[in-house]
């Protein structure tokens, strides 16, 4: 899941940023620039998530994102919003997945330290996630968001609502810093038309 993630944002990059003489496709604005885009101050951005994911401030920010997705994505049970009550950590499912992350953080980065750190961290978050489940009293229930039924309450923080937990998570890439202007060198064409579309097609 992570490694699909981080593949799709690479190959999303070179689209929106070219080098040289560059032509974005109409789905992108239809924009035809003609000289260099600085990429340097985006790829400062979006290293935290996508060049080092398993650095320390990476696995703040989406950590709890991707054991959730995992853990969704892999258990039926634990798919719809009151599914959140139900997870057990010390169950054969959640050991593996954890297991999965772990291994894949040994991977990339080659070594024991980060997968330790990894482990340490996901391991966090579960046990946040259960004490949430042991305090539930008086017909409430857990979800992963609140619902407007006075009973359901959310284990998942957004972002940018009040201070930083181990269950804040991200909604969108967008979120991980604040926006960025792309400043193009050069003349911009004003035909809006990438060179082989056909008018009316």
């Amino acid at each position: 899941m992570l490694r699909d993630i981080l593949a799709a944002s690479r190959r999303l990059l070179p689209v929106l940023i070219r080098h040289g003489s560059q032509e974005l496709p109409a789905k992108h604005g239809g924009l035809k620039a003609r000289g260099q885009v600085d990429a340097r101050p985006l790829g400062q951005l979006v290293e935290a998530l996508s060049v080092t994911p398993f650095a320390p401030r990476a696995l703040d920010r989406g950590l709890a994102g991707v054991l959730v997705s995992l853990l969704r994505l892999t258990d039926g049970r634990l798919n719809p919003n009151s599914g959140a009550q139900e997870m057990d950590p010390s169950s054969d499912q959640v050991a593996h997945l954890v297991q999965r992350v772990v291994e894949r953080a040994r991977a990339v980065t080659g070594r024991d330290e980060v997968a330790s750190l990894v482990q340490a961290m996901a391991h966090s978050r579960l046990g946040s996630w259960r004490r949430r489940i042991e305090k539930l009293t008086g017909g409430t229930r857990l979800g992963y968001k609140s619902r407007p039924d006075g009973q359901t309450l959310n284990l998942l923080e957004p972002a940018g609502e009040g201070p930083w937990t181990e269950m804040t998570v991200l909604h969108s890439l967008r979120e991980v810093e604040p926006a960025v202007n792309l400043v193009l060198a050069g003349e911009m064409d004003d035909d809006p038309r990438v060179p082989g579309d056909v008018e009316g097609a």
